[in-house]
């Protein structure tokens, strides 16, 4: 069975987009029976969210990555969704052979031979390495389960 991980970082001041987008992702590989569970990297406050047992809280990316290093033999893919991961710890993941997509809104680093998803719109426009595999542009936006299903009589009249 396939098994991921998907690792973001929010705290009191920032990141709740992040850790929603990630929450996204869980309910689709939930819904496919993928095993996935989640590291944030922050402080307690996340625990305010209430969000179910596949939340792992660490305070640091040191320790992210040692607790991604312990794990990585049972691991799949590896999700990383940050604005503060370096490129020398993103270099550290590479070497465990894990499958790395990144979840990228402004070409923060140069990421190479990484799966990028890029939801921002026009995000085609954008310049990524030739090594990587590209999911760019809205379409590629992660939603929660609730927005999953539209209608397709939906029009603006409906809508009051």
């Amino acid at each position: 069975m396939h098994k991921g991980l998907i690792v973001t970082e929010a705290g009191k001041k920032s990141g709740l987009g992040h850790v929603q987008r990630c929450l996204s992702i869980v309910q689709a590989f939930e819904e496919k029976s993928i095993l996935i569970e989640m590291i944030v990297v922050g402080d307690s406050s996340i625990k305010q969210l209430k969000i179910n047992s596949i939340i792992t809280i660490l305070n640091n990316w040191k320790n992210a990555i040692a607790t991604i290093k312990k794990i990585s033999p049972d691991l799949q893919f590896l999700i990383i969704d940050s604005y503060k991961i370096t490129s020398k710890q993103l270099e550290e993941l590479k070497t465990l052979n894990i499958e790395i997509c990144i979840l990228d809104d402004n070409q923060r680093l140069d990421y190479i031979n990484s799966v990028i998803i890029n939801g921002t719109v026009d995000a085609e426009k954008f310049t990524y390495d030739n090594s990587n595999d590209l999911l760019l542009g809205s379409k590629y936006i992660p939603l929660r389960k609730a927005f999953w299903k539209r209608s397709e009589n939906l029009t603006a009249m409906q809508i009051e």
